[in-house]
């Protein structure tokens, strides 16, 4: 039983439920719950499950609503409707309401409740592998692209730090149907600073006048980023995002030619949220007043975005006081600590940002620049709690 994969079947006909147990036990690890509130129990004591098989006709909560609910609580539990009322209406609305996997009619041969359960777990394995690929394999690569990019920008490294804080918060706020996305469009929102040349990155980071042509190649950064991704067919709405993480809400801003308001996809929408409050940042405290200033910028930001901010910001915190305060030398850094101030060369130049996580890749980065180049110590670190 053990290696059986887990369903959950829903209805408010407890004799029928343990007639639909019986057929399927040898096949899968069955769980029965009468009506869509021990539905929801069972999703939290026993869940996750791989596919939900739900009666439409229930009091209290619809199968349209239980599946609805499941669409946002475990969006990964393949969905599937079973009732006696097979009109189109009622398959239509369970359909677009719980994005059903499969629409059965009763009564249903156990066979065909087997073949079409058996088809539900082969889609819940393939999106579980997929979101397995990118929660960890993938987001371990992109991680290591972002620790060489932070060497590149080292304010931007700041304020990606914060905004990942920030987004990882917004996306459980409003519910993104893919958080990740947030959180890699943060990562790599300034990739396309590969194609800027050195001497002009550090010349925008000193905040010197640039020229018409320099301004050019700083706003086409966006662009670039956008089609370095895109050659990873799995982060095509990253690459998205990243293009439009500075187009106005209104359709103004760069690219000149695209979508305007909710066209734009919502990573991006948000993207250009969290990388103003983490310029704003910079200088000041961010709090309510930070939203109201972005508010009075009419058309420039997702106003829902805005609000949701409001309270993303309530809930991210500083880092609380069980996290240890050290003052270290380069070869007592450890992965994971967090820097306290600005990394500076001894001659005042910036090598990393105050917040960088640090990570095996900065600390052998820093090891071997120090080698050749004096580094100002000792470095002020947090270390975080051992769970």
């Amino acid at each position: 039983m053990a290696n059986l994969e887990k369903i959950l079947i829903v209805d408010d006909d407890k004799n029928l439920l343990s007639g639909i147990r019986r057929q399927l036990r040898e096949h899968f690890e069955v769980t029965i719950a009468v009506g869509g509130a021990q539905a929801l129990e069972a999703l939290t004591e026993k869940g996750p499950f791989a596919v939900i098989v739900s009666d439409m006709r229930m009091p209290e909560m619809t199968g349209v609503e239980l599946l609805g609910a499941f669409k946002e609580r475990a969006p990964e539990t393949v969905r599937m409707m079973l009732t006696g009322n097979a009109d189109q209406n009622t398959a239509a609305d369970a359909i677009n309401s719980g994005s059903i996997f499969r629409f059965f009619t009763k009564p249903c041969a156990a066979e065909d409740l087997i073949e079409g359960i058996t088809a539900g777990i082969k889609q819940y394995r393939l999106q579980t592998a997929e979101k397995e690929l990118l929660e960890h394999t993938l987001a371990g690569s992109l991680k290591l692209l972002s620790d060489m990019m932070s060497f590149l920008d080292p304010h931007m490294t700041r304020d990606i730090a914060n905004m990942r804080k920030w987004g990882r918060v917004l996306a459980r706020i409003m519910k993104a149907p893919r958080p990740w996305e947030i959180d890699f469009a943060c990562m790599l929102c300034s990739i396309g600073q590969i194609s800027v040349p050195s001497e002009l990155l550090l010349k925008q980071s000193d905040g010197e006048e640039l020229s018409e042509d320099e301004h050019e190649i700083i706003k086409r950064v966006p662009e670039v980023g956008k089609s370095l991704i895109s050659n990873n067919p799995r982060l095509s709405s990253v690459a998205d995002a990243i293009l439009y993480q500075d187009r106005n809400f209104d359709g103004s801003g760069f690219p000149e030619d695209g979508p305007a308001g909710t066209d734009i996809p919502f990573a991006g929408r948000a993207l250009k949220v969290l990388k103003e409050i983490a310029r704003l940042a910079q200088r000041s405290v961010v709090g309510p007043e930070t939203i109201n200033s972005l508010e009075a910028r009419e058309g420039a930001f997702d106003p829902e975005i805005l609000t949701a901010m409001r309270t993303v910001l309530q809930e991210v915190t500083v880092a609380g006081p069980d996290q240890m305060m050290d003052e270290v030398s380069i070869n007592m850094l450890r992965p994971g600590q967090e820097l306290q101030d600005d990394l500076l060369y001894e001659d005042g130049k910036l090598l990393l940002a105050k917040k960088t996580v640090l990570s095996d890749l900065h600390i052998s980065r820093l090891i071997l620049i120090a080698k050749i180049q004096r580094i100002k110590q000792p470095i002020r670190v947090t270390t975080p709690p051992v769970s």
